[in-house]
């Protein structure tokens, strides 16, 4: 198959063809238009360790290229930042596992007790800041939402009928509404 066939061709048309045919080209090409995406979420994560992010870009890219043989996917872009999203916090748990396997002749009590304390931390701070979107208006919490969960702009213009421009806005205002909320 040519390249500019491949280029033609949607992402949903491209993993079938990789399911049906297990050629890489497929895949390839579908990883290839949202790599930019997936390395600035794995940056964002691991607050720019160019280290780190690389090793869960490598991950992300041979889950996916599993999980893409085996399920019906219908969004690949928000797919894939899952999948992402799921290397980087895997990494993050290997990480933190490893300074604790480091520090061995320390209490393991302690060391559990430290490790479920941070876990608590952390869903304390996802509810709260999913508390927090659902405060803003409904033009912000919608376009945020979808944001979030790795839908460009002009994929949330086509499921809300918003301009790309009034969704931009809104991502930007509700961000800025957000840091507000948090700093008091």
């Amino acid at each position: 198959m040519e390249e500019n066939v491949l280029k033609e061709l949607k992402d949903t048309q491209l993993l079938e063809g990789y399911r049906s045919t297990g050629d890489n080209r497929y895949f390839q090409e579908v990883f290839g238009r949202h790599k930019q995406k997936l390395q600035s979420v794995c940056l964002k994560f691991f607050r720019r360790n160019r280290s780190l992010a690389e090793d869960a870009m490598q991950n992300t890219f041979l889950k996916a290229l599993e999980g893409a043989s085996q399920g019906d996917i219908h969004n690949a872009g928000s797919w894939l930042v899952r999948v992402a999203m799921n290397s980087c916090i895997d990494i993050h748990r290997k990480e933190r596992a490893a300074i604790f396997e480091s520090h061995s002749e320390s209490d393991p009590v302690l060391i559990a007790a430290v490790a479920n304390q941070e876990t608590q931390q952390t869903e304390t701070r996802i509810q709260e800041l999913i508390q927090r979107i659902n405060e803003l208006g409904h033009k912000q919490r919608v376009c945020l939402k979808l944001y979030l969960e790795g839908y460009s702009y002009r994929e949330i213009a086509r499921m809300t009928r918003y301009s790309e421009k009034e969704i931009k806005s809104a991502i930007q205002t509700g961000k800025g509404n957000l840091k507000k909320s948090f700093k008091e």
